[in-house]
């Protein structure tokens, strides 16, 4: 009975290392994948912010072209 008894612990020992391994390498790729989408979200943020300077220089463009080209008024 004893003899079962440790070699049950053993094999409990055993697999509760490899789940330990297994749960020490998840966390690893979640680590990861984290940070992959904190760059991902960062650089939307970044060509989002970039569009919109773009389409308020564009307008302001457009605006000062119109300015010149209309006649003054007297």
């Amino acid at each position: 009975m004893k003899e079962k008894l440790e070699k049950q612990i053993l094999e409990w020992q055993q697999e509760l290392s490899k789940q330990k391994q297994t749960r020490e390498q998840a966390n690893q790729v979640l680590n990861e994948s984290n940070k992959n989408i904190e760059r991902l979200e960062g650089g939307i943020l970044f060509g989002q912010a970039q569009i919109k300077l773009l389409e308020q220089e564009e307008e302001k463009s457009v605006e000062a072209d119109l300015k010149v080209s209309e006649p003054e008024k007297k």
